[in-house]
């Protein structure tokens, strides 16, 4: 399957997602950066997609923040069991015009889903 995203659209993705993983842990960007072996300034760099990162790294993150591999890649909504909200959430991740993407959170409460 081919995908219809750029390199540059992923790497901010695959940054969303951690980032998203990281708060419903509740960790800040260097207690993260502590976990993995790197600094904060390192985690701010992935979450912002500026810079590619490896198998082992991302391997790191997705045990971590509990997010199979495979979530951070694909271009289908992210399900989580949030903790903190103690709900479902969904990123939806769309590609939009050149590097850009439009991102939508939504949390679960009960039946209602909420946007944020």
């Amino acid at each position: 399957m081919k995908s219809n995203l750029s390199l540059s659209q992923t790497q901010k993705i695959v940054g969303e997602r951690v980032r998203i993983g990281r708060k419903l842990k509740r960790l800040n960007q260097l207690e993260l950066g502590n976990l993995i072996g790197h600094g904060r300034k390192y985690i701010y760099q992935i979450e912002k997609g500026k810079i590619n990162i490896n198998i082992k790294t991302l391997y790191n993150l997705s045990q971590i923040l509990e997010i199979p591999i495979y979530q951070f890649l694909c271009e289908e909504k992210l399900y989580r069991e949030s903790e903190r909200f103690k709900a479902d959430s969904i990123l939806e991740i769309k590609p939009a015009r050149k590097n850009k993407i439009n991102l939508t959170i939504k949390i679960k409460r009960g039946e209602k889903w909420i946007s944020l």
